[in-house]
């Protein structure tokens, strides 16, 4: 039986999107606004393990509602919301800000 690389990688490759859309939907939630999430992933493999997540705040604005100001913080609670989604230790959550 042969596994059709295409149909794993079309799968795979809509998991990310989706789960990338909902982090960041969540993230704007919380008062942390144009925050880019970018998951690495082997999307050829049966197997959907992401191996890292990047975070990019370089454009982070932070609204009135939002519960932290301090970007420790802020980093800390995306961080969580980022596990809320994902299998990944904080180690594999990576920042640019």
């Amino acid at each position: 039986m042969e596994i059709d690389e295409n149909y794993v990688y079309q799968i795979n490759l809509d998991k990310i999107n989706e789960v990338k859309s909902k982090i960041e939907n969540d993230i704007n939630k919380q008062g942390y606004e144009n925050v880019a999430i970018y998951i690495n992933s082997d999307i050829f493999d049966n197997a959907f393990l992401v191996k890292s997540v990047y975070v990019d705040l370089s454009c982070l604005c932070i609204s009135k509602n939002a519960e932290h100001n301090d970007i420790t913080r802020i980093k800390k609670h995306i961080t969580q919301i980022i596990q809320n989604y994902l299998n990944v230790d904080e180690e594999e959550v990576l920042y640019n800000d």
